[in-house]
């Protein structure tokens, strides 16, 4: 990166508020709504407020900046009050049914990782279940709570939305998984009767609700960060965080355990992907073992970690993850018409509208995307033809 490169300010308030978010003071350039800004498309307003309120520099911001603060905060106990007991509601239901669960992401994490849940920002639920036909009862089971499943988005998502809606407005979203991770290249990397082997209980809710263990939750971390490489989604530093914070938590037994598991599901590279981008923002220390035999068995495996944002081979990858060609062809076929379903899961991205409008706008943006990546010389990823 240059000297004139229009990311380096950008990469630059990143990190500053990365390190204010542990304690470093907050750069005046930031203190502003340029700041609110940055930590809002960040996801990490609450944890903002709540590092600067704890520190002495407090009294000296701007109250406007200080009152905004207070307001996010406001809002997200807000949702997050909402949320969790909509998911009391979700966990009674599916308890009484006997189903098993584990609780993803920022939900669950936030229930144990960070000091109070909403400070843990989050846009859905998502629960990982044992297979397909267990995401249709727990569809039939959600019914009655006010939950309205979108159709079955194909035999190669390996997510189904469940939406709650108000007065035509989304209230609560849960994102129904059959597998951790949503590509065939990292569908099995770990199964749910491994993670439900080594779960952990949460607090208050029912134990057939329950947590990734910490290795296997800092690895689903890093698997969520890799897909999003792959798919082109920004880096936040709300997800970075939470493979700061859990390495941070990790205990000698649980990194030799994320190593051996990164070495049987042959992920050592993503992992040490996503550790340099969590260090060169949150200084995280990682044990140097770990990353030395990170790197050993990142060596030997198939897949080129440097080449996650590029897109034809990532197709390539995961079109060669997939089972059989029968199944391949499939594949292939989901990917150039998918659902309707499917293509209202990226509503920010092609809005709404008949199926066919949204096909066409999808397609008008993978041409846009690999124009782009011709002209830049760079194989950035991207969702045109196929996702």
């Amino acid at each position: 990166m240059t000297a004139q490169d229009p990311g380096r300010p950008i990469q630059h308030a990143r990190r500053a508020l990365a390190q204010t978010l542990l304690g470093a003071p907050l750069p005046q350039m930031l203190a502003g709504a340029e700041g609110l800004a940055l930590a809002r498309r960040e996801g990490v307003l609450p944890l903002l407020e709540a590092a600067l309120r704890a520190s002495p520099q407090w009294p000296e911001l701007p109250q406007e900046f200080t009152r905004e603060l207070q307001e996010e905060v406001r809002r997200a106990i807000g949702l997050d009050l909402y949320r969790r007991h909509e998911l009391a509601r979700v966990a009674a239901a599916l308890a009484d049914a006997g189903v098993r669960a584990l609780l993803l992401k920022g939900n669950a994490l936030g229930l144990w990782l960070y000091p109070q849940p909403y400070l843990r920002v989050t846009r859905d639920i998502d629960l990982l279940l044992t297979s397909r036909a267990e995401i249709e009862r727990v569809v039939e089971l959600l019914a009655p709570l006010g939950y309205t499943a979108e159709p079955d988005p194909g035999r190669f998502f390996f997510e189904r939305k469940c939406q709650m809606k108000v007065a035509g407005h989304n209230r609560c979203e849960l994102d129904l998984h059959r597998r951790l991770l949503n590509a065939p290249l990292f569908a099995e990397a770990l199964s749910f009767d491994l993670l439900w082997s080594q779960s952990r209980p949460l607090p208050g809710l029912p134990d057939g609700i329950r947590g990734l263990s910490p290795a296997h939750a800092l690895l689903h971390a890093c698997l969520n960060r890799v897909l999003d490489i792959q798919t082109g989604e920004p880096q936040r530093l709300k997800l970075l965080l939470d493979v700061h914070l859990l390495a941070e938590r990790l205990e000698a037994g649980h990194w030799v355990e994320l190593v051996g598991q990164a070495r049987a599901s042959r992920i050592a590279g993503g992992c040490l992907r996503v550790f340099d981008e969590t260090s060169a923002l949150f200084d995280t220390r990682f044990p140097a073992d770990v990353l030395e035999d990170l790197r050993r068995f990142a060596a030997s495996e198939a897949l080129d970690w440097t080449r996650l944002a590029d897109w034809r081979y990532m197709q390539w990858r995961n079109f060669l993850a997939v089972p059989g060609w029968g199944a391949r062809l499939c594949w292939v076929w989901e990917r150039l018409f998918p659902t309707r379903s499917r293509l209202l899961g990226r509503r920010n991205r092609y809005g709404e509208g008949h199926w066919l409008l949204l096909l066409l706008r999808r397609l008008a943006y993978g041409i846009r995307r690999l124009h782009k990546n011709e002209h830049t010389g760079r194989p950035g990823a991207s969702d045109g033809v196929i996702e």
